[in-house]
């Protein structure tokens, strides 16, 4: 393999990390400092647990 298809290949590589980085960040509902609104259970303004 010459050093311009080991340079193809880390790129493709890079281009699929940052997509699946990128499908994960939208389906756990973004990144940022606190977790992601999918784990925080639902409650109402009296303390019970309430479906979607």
């Amino acid at each position: 393999m010459t050093s311009g298809g080991f340079l193809a290949l880390l790129f493709l590589l890079g281009c699929g990390w940052l997509l699946l980085a990128t499908v994960r960040a939208v389906v756990r509902g973004g990144l940022g400092p606190a977790d992601p609104p999918a784990s925080h259970p639902r409650v109402d303004p009296s303390g019970f647990l309430v479906s979607r």
